[in-house]
């Protein structure tokens, strides 16, 4: 509670992985034709739709963020679903609701016009990281400007 019990704030923690032994399948989509009419080949056949998602119990579900338009030849492959997982200790628990917000944070970029393959909240974290990492390599740069300044310790959330 916050602010002397006036406001019943309700929160959610979620892992969001890449890396899990799940795949979803559409054995019923076709695929989607591509190519020149000399040359025509078929991409994304068994691939479910984007944003296709199944609940695999109260706390876990798999999101599908690439369609059978989203993957670039037939040689692409199967993409894999994000595996989402509700903290035991969130006390928001409405897996479809934080599920379809997660697809929704795929749907805004400043970088693109292309829908992402994860939640920009993941993925700008990471960009940040990594543009931090390459900064050792600029001279008289100190990693010590991150640590010691003000922003240090302030809650930020992207």
């Amino acid at each position: 509670m916050l602010l002397d019990e006036q406001f019943d704030v309700q929160f959610a923690f979620l892992d969001i992985s890449q890396t899990h032994p799940y795949y979803l399948f559409a054995p019923g989509q076709p695929g989607v034709a591509y190519g020149t009419a000399q040359a025509q080949r078929i991409k994304g056949k068994g691939i479910p739709a984007r944003g296709t998602a199944l609940q695999l119990d109260e706390r876990r579900a798999l999101l599908h963020l690439a369609g059978p338009k989203d993957v670039k030849t037939d040689a692409h492959g199967l993409p894999q679903p994000l595996l989402i997982e509700l903290h035991v200790d969130s006390d928001f628990s409405d897996l479809t609701y934080l599920v379809r917000q997660v697809l929704h944070f795929t749907h805004m970029s400043w970088r693109t016009f292309f829908l992402a393959t994860a939640p920009i909240t993941i993925l700008y974290s990471q960009r940040i990281a990594d543009l931090l990492g390459h900064l050792n390599a600029v001279s008289d740069w100190s990693g010590g400007v991150t640590v010691l300044n003000t922003l240090r310790g302030r809650r930020w959330f992207l």
